[in-house]
Formats: C-alpha cells, sequence, structure tokens
C-alpha cells in the first residue's frame, strides 16, 4: 500500500448500503471490554475487493482499535486481524 496510508477498503455493495462514496471520510470504532471506547479518525474509503462484511485496513494506522485484551489464547498475539468495528462518517 502506498500514501495515503489512512484508508478503509469497502466491497461496493457495502459502501451503497452505508451511503458512503468513494473518497469519503470516515472514522473506524471498535468497543474494548469494560465498554471502553477506541476511535481512529480521518481514514478514507476506497474500492476494495475483499469478502462481504469485512473492511480492510491498515496497521500500524489502525492498532489503536485493537483491545489490549484482544488475544489468541494459544498465541497471545493481539488479534488484530479480526477486530469488529463501526464506521462512522465525517461530516464535512
Amino acid at each position: 500500500m502506498f500514501n495515503p496510508r489512512m484508508v478503509v477498503f469497502l466491497i461496493p455493495a457495502e459502501r451503497t448500503r452505508r451511503g458512503l462514496g468513494i473518497g469519503a471520510q470516515v472514522a473506524l470504532e471498535t468497543v474494548a471490554t469494560g465498554g471502553a471506547g477506541r476511535r481512529v479518525e480521518g481514514s478514507t474509503v476506497r474500492p476494495g475487493r475483499i469478502p462481504e462484511g469485512c473492511r480492510g485496513a491498515s496497521d500500524p494506522e489502525t492498532n489503536p482499535l485493537v483491545p489490549l485484551s484482544a488475544r489468541d489464547p494459544q498465541s497471545e498475539t493481539p488479534s488484530s486481524k479480526s477486530i469488529p468495528i463501526r464506521i462512522v462518517p465525517i461530516a464535512g
């Protein structure tokens, strides 16, 4: 991936369902154990070839979304590849 790296990849059906055009600015949010919110601002919507219901984004830009308690039980590796998120349009 090349600059800018603050992007979120969505398939056309999801962009349509959410009313988001290519280039729309969004925030990504997740909720950690205990209800603590985590948010990354300023991602740009880009077209992506990914499975239905999935979103793609880069790390380390989205690392703040990963709750420290979200770890694989066997390896203790942070579960960065599977974090449920909300996509929040940013007015502008």
